[in-house]
């Protein structure tokens, strides 16, 4: 396929050879065309060229030219051509497509479209290559688009969106703003992809009784800032009744809190029909229209459940604002709903549960309508998931879908009432695209008279019957397929209700006035906007903002001045603005361009403006800067004007390497052939030096770069200009013996180069530390980072751990090496030479050793637990590997104090994880043998009474918490050991259990325990079972107790 403009198309006095066109358009609509073009003995023709009968679009005259063996191409061509364009410069844009059909298979039909804004200089756009590979097929009687006497049968559809009626005034005449001279009705402008908005809202609107309702909904503390989606839909509704063009609904967007994005993101129009009226039903509580809501848009389904041989039977009422109606396997809304209301026999595996007295029995299932409601919508159900394989997806279903007219609900009706409950079909909602994408669009019926109307968003027109219904009906199988997708009856008898037309003396007062104030607020703040857009944002540099910079280059970026200046005035008018704000008289401002030089500094430009660009516009003198920046310089009085180009406009500062600062002292004029040393005398008076103290000369170039300039060269001879920067300083200060840090210009400016200013957190409370900042240098390594925050810690260099950072801001070790460079440790990346990536945080660990020591010792973060599983805070302790678990006990009692039960004053070690009991230690056991894993969970506790003083025959296990949800097993809570006594059934257990767990007496006979075998398989055990004779014949690994769903969160 490809669009393409045919230029040297003609008038061809061919025109209407071998055809017959039969017009279908909307009555009084003259921007839809819709033409069958047959090409009489297609098979046999030999012309190069044919052109369709003459047809009118906006009225003009149009014809299509084709071209069977193509233009320029081997392919059947086709373009549409405007034909009668006048003296005046029209320019129209169009949307067409050509279908050439398939009389065999009409989903082998050859479809194009396209869209074009046609002019007086370009008349023809079409299709070069119609069939493309399909091309030896059209002439083929067996492939079907041939007919039985050769012809070929083309389907043209056309339809104008807007034209200008003059170019060069741009005078647009667009249905969008004709909308309401031809229908009376406006449309809904599309903000990206808010069609499916629009369609609801017209369907809305069009309903006089629910406006009426909308329009009375208390909204008078509303802002206007922020307006609620009542207060933005009265806005709308009002806009839609009174403006003569299309609306938007950004208001309403809005206050449904959407971002930008949203709006180009495709919704459902059932899902946002339901929100509606959610909103819509809570608003109107309290006021005269509460229950409006429920009573013209709900209704009432039930459903039946009646056993076959007993005498059973159930109801359950459910309400609907909607009837979802399957379109997959039938032909239109009648089968639909006989489909709905059928019965569903309930038998073998599904029988029905009628309760203890009759239990499982054969029963029969329906669904009938209680009530129904004034306004009723069908939603019909074109999206549906189809499962091919393995995998499954959405997909739009297509299938031809009759809809009546007037629709009969008394048969679906649970008690039909006298009155009959015929509804009149009041609107369709059109989806039409596929499954990825489409487009929304409306046909209603507002009034009681048969006209319908089209509400395609911003464009309105008049629609036949036909349009609206059968042709909606479906069964195209290709993407661009348009069908029903909801429809929207009006019950009969309750129309001149609803449709009661609604005037502008029918609005409340207060909403009118409400309305009236609104408007002039909106009007001033457009005004406003306007005369914003008529002025500029100029950024105003002086002397005083660079005399506060204190660092290379002249100004800190954002920090100036700011004028809003006219963009029409002289530029050399914003000198008043400019001495209002800066004290400096007009007649002392000398006005230099400001601009980012390559090397990404801030300098004035070489020259000031001159006469003739301050006499320009400011929009004019402002053209060529992206930066809209002005430096003034303050002169003798009247000499503001003048221009020599032989002065040079320098920047002196002084770099003092006792402080390590540099200042700014002054800006120098000084003539080309002027030598550096004429300025020193200046330099050292404002530093107040001595006479005999010797100076040397820099040149400011960027960050990366100074230069030495030599105090006999000229200006000229250093190719200094204006603009630049000269820096001074003692040359006593850059001799070898020095003693200062940073001796010279160019050492200070690596260094500034290099500083980074690094922020650090404490590890172990790393979310909540706010940390410290540090300044270190890029050329730090590992050391040399340690030393420094040594000092600001008072810890040993020795003694700290440092931790580096993820793109998460998470820790991430990194591996210690003493050169490794701090660019390493904060991986940070380069461009041009500066920093462009990375971050600039990293974690730090003290330690009261020196952090060598570490690979010999064993890390854990243990807490002690007592014998009611009470647990005190965790602490983290170091000890070597030649160490016992006794070292664990003692250095936990020097952190925690430890209140023992027993005399014996026995503590163990315990690891759990995933809630369970993974290892336990003896404080005899070397610490080399205890598992080093940091997913478990340490406790220090002491071994009870209970468990030294027990039976041999006593079995010493440990128990876990189960928790089963929808038969899922998970393990909670604290697990613990617990002494099985001989003798003693699981059902005393369970009561020494229920003790230790705290739970209510209430709760022992839930509880149910289960064992754990070697293999993790778990086995029930019964009340009456003995635990510890059950571990003497089992191998059991661990007891589970299952605690009860309702009881309280499980112990620890």
């Amino acid at each position: 396929e490809k669009v393409c403009e045919h230029s040297s198309m003609l008038p061809s006095n061919e025109r209407g050879l071998g055809c017959t066109s039969e017009s279908d358009s909307a009555e009084g609509d003259d921007r839809i065309v819709q033409q069958e073009w047959v090409i009489k003995g297609f098979s046999t023709e030999t012309s190069e060229r044919l052109d369709s009968p003459l047809f009118s679009l906006g009225q003009h005259k149009w014809h299509v030219a084709a071209f069977p063996f193509g233009w320029q191409c081997s392919d059947l061509s086709l373009f549409l051509v405007w034909d009668d364009v006048s003296n005046v410069s029209w320019k129209m844009h169009v949307s067409f497509g050509f279908t050439i059909v398939n009389h065999r298979s009409k989903h082998k039909n050859i479809t194009n479209s396209s869209e074009h804004y046609f002019s007086d200089h370009s008349l023809d756009q079409g299709f070069q290559q119609m069939a493309v590979t399909k091309y030896p097929k059209l002439r083929d009687p067996k492939k079907g688009f041939l007919s039985g006497d050769g012809d070929l049968t083309i389907l043209i559809d056309i339809k104008l969106h807007y034209f200008w009626e003059n170019q060069v005034n741009h005078k647009l005449i667009s249905y969008e703003q004709g909308s309401k001279k031809t229908t009376g009705h406006v449309g809904i402008e599309n903000q990206g992809a808010t069609c499916y908005l629009n369609s609801i809202i017209q369907s809305l609107y069009h309903l006089p009784y629910l406006r009426k309702a909308i329009y009375e909904m208390p909204t008078e503390n509303d802002s206007l800032q922020n307006p609620s989606i009542p207060l933005a839909l009265q806005r709308l509704f009002y806009r839609l009744q009174v403006d003569d063009s299309c609306v938007d609904t950004r208001e309403l967007t809005k206050s449904f809190g959407w971002e930008s994005s949203e709006v180009f993101s495709q919704h459902d129009a059932q899902e946002l029909s339901r929100q509606f009226i959610d909103i819509l039903e809570n608003k109107l509580k309290g006021t005269k229209h509460e229950g409006l809501i429920e009573t013209m848009l709900r209704g009432m389904e039930t459903t039946m459940i009646e056993c076959t041989h007993v005498d059973y039977k159930t109801s359950r009422d459910q309400p609907f604002y909607d009837i979802s109606l399957n379109v997959k396997g039938c032909s239109g809304v009648l089968e639909s709903l006989n489909e709905y209301c059928a019965e569903e026999k309930l038998d073998g595996d599904n029988k029905y549960d009628a309760g203890e007295k009759f239990g499982k029995q054969d029963a029969v299932k329906y669904e009938r309508f209680k009530s129904l409601p004034p306004v009723l919508h069908l939603h019909l159900k074109r999206f549906q998931l189809c499962f091919r394989g393995d995998n499954y997806d959405f997909e739009k279903v297509n299938d031809r879908y009759t809809f009546p007219m007037i629709l009969n609900m008394n048969p679906y009706l649970k008690d039909p009432p006298s009155i009959p409950q015929r509804y009149y079909l009041h609107g369709v909602l059109v989806h039409q695209g596929g499954i990825r994408s489409g487009h929304y669009y409306a046909f209603l019926r507002p009034t009681m008279e048969k006209k319908w109307f089209k509400f395609n968003d911003a464009i309105v027109s008049n629609a036949m019957k036909r349009e609206a219904t059968t042709e909606n009906f479906g069964g195209q199988l290709d993407n661009r397929a348009a069908n029903a997708y909801m429809l929207i009856y009006l019950r009969a008898y309750e129309r001149p209700k609803y449709l009661n037309p609604l005037t502008t003396e029918d609005l409340p007062v207060a909403l009118l006035e409400r309305f009236q104030r609104d408007k002039i607020e909106l009007d001033r703040q457009r005004r406003e906007r306007e005369e914003e857009m008529l002025k500029m944002k100029i950024h105003i540099i002086t002397q005083d903002i660079i005399s506060q910079h204190g660092d290379y280059d002249l100004v800190t970026p954002g920090i100036s001045y700011t004028i809003m200046g006219r963009k029409d005035l002289p530029l050399r008018e914003i000198r008043k603005e400019i001495q209002i704000i800066t004290g400096i008289p007009e007649d002392e401002q000398k006005l230099w361009p400001w601009c980012r030089r390559q090397n990404k500094t801030y300098r004035p430009e070489r020259y000031p403006y001159s006469k003739e660009c301050l006499d320009s516009s400011l929009k004019a003198a402002m053209s060529g800067s992206s930066w809209k920046t002005i430096f003034v310089e303050r002169v003798e009085k009247g000499t503001h004007e003048e221009n020599d180009p032989d002065m040079k406009l320098l920047f002196l500062k002084f770099y003092n390497p006792a402080e390590g600062t540099l200042l700014f002292l002054d800006t120098y004029n000084a003539h080309k052939h002027g030598q550096i040393q004429q300025m020193m005398p200046y330099v050292s008076h404002m530093m107040g030096l001595a006479k005999d103290e010797q100076l040397i000369a820099w040149e400011e170039i960027s960050l990366q770069r100074v230069d030495y300039v030599s105090p006999y060269h000229t200006l000229q001879e250093a190719e200094l200009g204006s603009g630049d920067i000269i820096v001074f300083q003692t040359k006593r200060g850059v001799e070898s013996n020095s003693p200062y840090k940073y001796p010279s210009l160019a050492r200070y400016f690596s260094y500034l180069d290099n500083r980074l200013n690094v922020r650090f957190k404490l590890l172990r409370n790393y979310k909540d530390d706010v940390g410290f900042t540090l300044e270190l240098s890029l050329q730090h390594d590992l050391k040399k980072v340690k030393e420094d925050l040594g000092k600001r810690l008072s810890v040993p260099a020795s003694h700290i751990l440092i931790t580096g950072c993820d793109d998460q801001g998470k820790p991430n070790r990194f591996s210690e090496k003493k050169d490794a460079l701090l660019t390493k440790m904060l991986k940070l990346t380069f461009m041009k030479g500066r920093v462009s990536g990375g971050n600039d945080l990293l974690f730090y660990e003290t330690f009261d050793f020196d952090v060598a020591e570490l690979k010999n010792m064993l890390q854990i973060y243990v807490a002690f637990r007592d014998n009611d599983l009470n647990v005190s805070p965790f602490y983290r302790i170091f000890a070597p590997f030649n160490k016992t678990v006794e070292t664990i006990f003692e250095k936990l009692q020097e952190l925690h104090k430890i209140t023992f039960k027993t005399e014996f004053k026995i503590l163990r070690l315990i690891g759990v994880k995933n809630s369970t009991i993974r290892s336990h230690y003896e404080g005899s056991k070397s610490l080399q043998h205890v598992i080093n894993d940091t997913s478990f969970t340490w406790y220090v506790e002491e071994e009870p009474e209970e468990e030294l003083k027990a039976d041999a025959k006593a079995a010493i296990l440990p128990v876990a918490q189960l928790v089963k949800n929808r038969n899922v097993v998970n393990f909670v809570g604290q697990p613990f050991f617990f002494t099985f006594l001989p003798k003693e059934p699981m059902s005393k257990s369970k009561e020494r259990l229920a003790s230790k767990l705290q739970l209510p007496k209430s709760d022992i006979s839930k509880l149910t325990g289960v064992y754990f075998d070697r293999n993790d398989i778990s086995h029930k055990i019964d009340d009456d079972v003995v635990v510890a004779q059950l571990c003497r014949s089992e191998k059991v690994q661990q007891i589970g107790i299952e605690v009860p769903a309702k009881s309280e969160q499980p112990r620890g």
